[in-house]
């Protein structure tokens, strides 16, 4: 919840005006033994605190009808009555007064009516704005003629082109009255019409308070004959010749003619003759709309200027402007006060809230250097106005500074117009309005430096716990993995190890070099998300807004990255350990497959011996075998040799006899043939006998 830091100015004039027992009713007057400096002072403070927040001074109207004169010369119920507010006639002490729906409209000079403020009234026929002004010589209290200066110069300043309508008492305006009041009223008009000249086209003068018997015809021609006979006279009353040269531009103007020859600058007011609602007397309706001619056709708008308008107050009024000065001067440095202390209560309601450091801090270090450029630039502003417009421009919206800006700015515009009046300028106290937000700098920088350490033990508590987690996951892995029979897995926990001890001592190189917590942390998760068994681990989380490590050395990284040495030293001691661990296994199976594959060999050398045995015990029994058989063969070969050799002798012995018994057959058969072919004288020869 923001501080109503635009409540401070308002509520330390309430506290005054308690203080000094003014009640906003009655007045002491300038001879009251209570009519102290102090007690003016506040008054005027009051009043003008008041004002910032009644008057309404907005930028829709911008061009508007200045209502001025005399208090008491009826301004208020002109405006009304132009503007077509309700306005009732009632008898009082034998007197025909008028009254407003809302009571307004006074008549007792000693009470306090809303008339002291400018009021703005909209005349919604023709849709122009006129301002009600506060009447000139309200002496009622200085106080209130003090304020009223104030306001009468706020609201001229303000809008940029005008019409001038001056009401002054019809008694004031004729022959062998007091000149009295008219010589006041042009006193105080040319005060405040510090140009009348260039002010003529927009000038009329209306009076007032013409009793309702007198023929219309005759007020205005005694009005003009009476300006007329004065303004000779005026030369002896206004010695000083710039004065009287305004004097005479003003009165000029009223007196000025319309090609027709009549006076359009001039307009008046009767009082009604009964009482009851004036909107139902026609006379009366005849008269407001003659006095709406005058403004809306015979006057023009002129353009405004800064110095156009001057303020008018009596000497003893301003006697009391130091005091106002003064305590205008300490009322800006209470403002300054209380914005800081705004901002102070601010930021401690984001510390004491229930969020994490992260979702606030580094927006907090930023706006404590905002907060700290702002104040080192507004230590070197040179005059109240760059003071403030400084801080317009270097202030961050959240510290909710538009009401204190308005409030600077409604003190320098009063200060810089009382100074006018005092003719004397006061030194800026830079340092003096500087100092409270100094104050409160100083402290936020103290609680944003225990928001780092907390931040800092916060990091350090994550890194402590990533390294344990993660020295825990090492070591578990490589217990499952020695007591793996799985030569693949074993390997893949190895390769692992070997690349995140790389990942890991890449990451320790590069952490110094991160300049800030998120870039840290960032590298941080980018790596061990790399890593074969970081899957799980819990970082810190990033802040909203990046925090430099340079600017604040509460935040020691070096010690985090120390922590991560550990974690280098630990993983390159599970590597060695399980490598060793896998070495040993490996030796112990290659001299168990060793052993095992020469049990094999004698097995098998055994094996072969008895093949070898049984082949050689075979082969013998073949050999005896081959032997018996070839002894068998060598038997039947010769029985066969010796039976071949009865055959052949056989044979041998047949085939003689046949070859004999062939022979025998042949010489028998020759000597047969002989026989038959000797008879038939054969020619054949023997081989053909054969």
């Amino acid at each position: 919840m923001k501080v109503p830091l635009s409540l401070a100015l308002c509520a330390t004039l309430t506290l005054l005006g308690a203080s000094t027992g003014f009640s906003g009713k009655s007045f002491p007057s300038p001879n009251d033994s209570s009519d102290t400096f102090d007690q003016i002072a506040d008054e005027t403070l009051y009043f003008i605190n008041r004002g910032y927040q009644e008057i309404p001074l907005n930028n829709t109207y911008k061009e508007v009808v200045l209502v001025v004169g005399n208090t008491g010369a009826g301004k208020t119920t002109l405006t009304k009555f132009i503007t077509g507010q309700p306005l009732i006639a009632y008898k009082k002490a034998g007197r025909i007064l008028i009254k407003d729906a809302d009571n307004k409209i006074s008549h007792e000079i000693t009470s306090v009516s809303k008339t002291i403020f400018p009021e703005l009234f909209l005349d919604k026929e023709t849709n122009i704005a006129y301002f009600d002004l506060p009447g000139f010589l309200d002496t009622r209290n200085a106080s209130i003629e003090l304020a009223n200066a104030w306001f009468m110069k706020l609201v001229a300043d303000h809008v940029n082109k005008v019409k001038i309508v001056f009401i002054v008492n019809y008694s004031a305006l004729r022959s062998g009255e007091s000149r009295t009041d008219f010589k006041n009223f042009l006193e105080n008009a040319i005060s405040f019409i510090l140009k009348p000249l260039k002010f003529q086209p927009a000038i009329a003068l209306v009076a007032s308070k013409v009793d309702s018997f007198l023929p219309e015809d005759l007020i205005i021609s005694e009005i003009t004959e009476f300006l007329e006979a004065e303004k000779p006279s005026l030369q002896s009353i206004f010695e000083d010749k710039e004065q009287l040269q305004k004097v005479l531009s003003l009165v000029d103007a009223f007196l000025l003619k319309s090609s027709s020859g009549g006076y359009d600058r001039i307009g008046f007011f009767k009082q009604p003759a009964n009482v009851g609602p004036i909107d139902d007397v026609p006379e009366i309706q005849v008269r407001r709309m003659a006095l709406k001619n005058l403004i809306n056709k015979h006057l023009q708008y002129v353009q405004t200027e800064p110095d156009d308008f001057g303020i008018s107050i009596t000497d003893h009024a301003r006697n009391y402007v130091s005091v106002i000065i003064e305590k205008l001067n300490s009322k800006f440095t209470a403002v300054m006060t209380q914005a800081a202390t705004g901002i102070q209560q601010y930021y401690q309601q984001q510390g004491t809230s229930q969020r994490p450091l992260e979702s606030f801090l580094g927006k907090f270090i930023q706006e404590i250097a905002q907060l700290e450029r702002m104040v080192q630039v507004l230590s070197k502003s040179t005059s109240r106005l760059s003071f403030i417009e400084i801080l317009e421009k270097q202030m961050l919206p959240l510290w909710g500074f538009n009401s204190v800006l308005k409030e600077l700015r409604n003190l320098h515009k009063t200060l810089e117009f009382y100074e006018n009046v005092s003719k004397r300028t006061r030194a800026s106290e830079i340092l003096q309005w500087t100092q409270p937000l100094q104050t409160t700098l100083d402290q936020l920088k103290l609680q944003a430096s225990k928001f780092l350490d907390a931040l800092n033990t916060k990091a350090e508590t994550y890194a402590g716990k990533i390294i344990h987690s993660l020295e825990s996951v090492y070591k578990q892995t490589v217990q499952g993995g020695s007591s793996s029979g799985d030569s693949s897995m074993q390997e893949k926990i190895k390769n692992n190890l070997a690349n995140d001890l790389r990942i890991i001592d890449t990451l320790k190189n590069n952490l110094p070099t991160q300049m800030s917590f998120n870039s840290y942390w960032s590298a941080t998760k980018n790596s061990l998300g790399a890593l074969s068994v970081s899957k799980g681990n819990s970082l810190p989380p990033l802040l909203g807004v990046d925090i430099p490590f340079q600017a604040h050395p509460e935040l020691k990284k070096d010690s985090w990255i120390r922590t991560l040495y550990g974690l280098i030293t630990s993983i390159s001691n599970r590597q060695s350990e399980f490598i060793g661990t896998l070495q040993q296994k490996k030796q112990e199976e290659e001299i168990k497959a060793l052993n095992l594959k020469i049990a094999n060999i004698l097995q098998e050398n055994a094996r072969e011996l008895r093949i070898a045995q049984d082949k050689e015990r075979r082969l013998n029994e073949s050999i005896n075998e081959q032997k018996r058989l070839a002894a068998e063969s060598a038997r039947q070969l010769r029985e066969m040799g010796e039976k071949q050799i009865r055959m052949q002798q056989a044979c041998h012995e047949d085939a003689k006899r046949r070859y004999q018994e062939a022979q025998n057959r042949e010489a028998l058969l020759q000597k047969q043939i002989r026989e038959i072919q000797s008879p038939l004288a054969c020619s054949y020869s023997e081989t053909c006998f054969l």
